[in-house]
């Protein structure tokens, strides 16, 4: 668990279905619940999601062990891309694929290259003109993705005391 307004990963319990129960399944998205426990104005009790930062596959890591979820932002909207998929091969290394649109230039990737580094710090980055981006096997487009091995993800920081008190008020409410 994490304190509350801090991200990390959703589970979900369902008890709908009496012959297989969905006991703390792992949905694969990630984000957090807000930090005050206000009632909904529906009148429902439970929790209410702060933000939904996305999948857990999709998160990159730093060196410095931060987690990056969102760097859609590193090729705005009128880039001349047509599409583009952010790959981390390791702590170090990122591999951009891209299908460029007429208008592509150098000077395209070196200000892409420069917002990647402004979030993710000093890394190499490989870029890769490719005909097509591939899909996954249900075929979604996955922007970014994450290849590092679990042993090289850093872990999470532990929790404050404070943190701590607060997640362990947080699971007594739900409890209830």
């Amino acid at each position: 668990p994490v304190a509350a307004g801090q991200a990390g990963e959703f589970l979900a319990t369902g008890l709908n279905n009496p012959d297989m129960p969905l006991i703390r399944y792992r949905t694969g998205d990630r984000g957090a619940v807000e930090a005050g426990h206000e009632m909904c104005a529906c009148g429902r009790t439970l929790p209410r999601l702060a933000r939904v930062e996305g999948r857990s596959d999709d998160v990159l890591y730093t060196q410095d062990g931060r987690r990056v979820s969102r760097l859609g932002s590193v090729i705005k909207a009128g880039a001349p891309v047509r599409e583009a998929q952010i790959v981390q091969e390791t702590l170090r290394r990122l591999r951009v694929r891209y299908i460029p649109a007429p208008n592509w230039s150098p000077e395209a990737e070196g200000e892409i290259l420069a917002a990647i580094c402004s979030r993710m710090g000093d890394v190499e980055v490989v870029f890769e003109r490719v005909q097509q981006i591939p899909r996954s096997a249900n075929g979604k487009f996955r922007f970014m993705i994450c290849d590092l091995p679990p042993d090289q993800k850093p872990p999470l920081k532990p929790a404050s005391l404070p943190q701590q008190a607060a997640t362990r008020e947080l699971v007594r409410s739900l409890e209830t």
